[in-house]
């Protein structure tokens, strides 16, 4: 997705709860990963953002864990880079 720059990982997470993220604590945590947001949508989907100690953004729409366990760990996830390009543009 991109890199963050001249915003604290604390100012981008406030940003994301202002548009209706949340922590995701269902997540794997990967290797380097400090932040991990995700926003529901509708009962089996959800935004998911994971922000790394490098300040890389990594970003993906995909199946809810809580809602589709399987379909969550065995289908291809969908990039969208329109939405989150939009979402984020100010903090790349």
């Amino acid at each position: 997705m991109g890199k963050l720059h001249k915003y604290s990982e604390e100012q981008f997470k406030k940003y994301l709860l202002q548009q209706g993220y949340e922590h995701d604590y269902l997540a794997w945590i990967d290797e380097g990963e400090v932040l991990s947001m995700r926003k529901r949508e509708g009962k089996k989907h959800q935004y998911h953002i994971r922000l790394h100690s490098d300040k890389e953004i990594r970003a993906h729409y995909e199946h809810a864990p809580e809602a589709m366990p399987i379909h969550h760990l065995v289908c291809t996830v969908k990039l969208r880079p329109k939405y989150f390009k939009q979402l984020l543009k100010e903090f790349l």
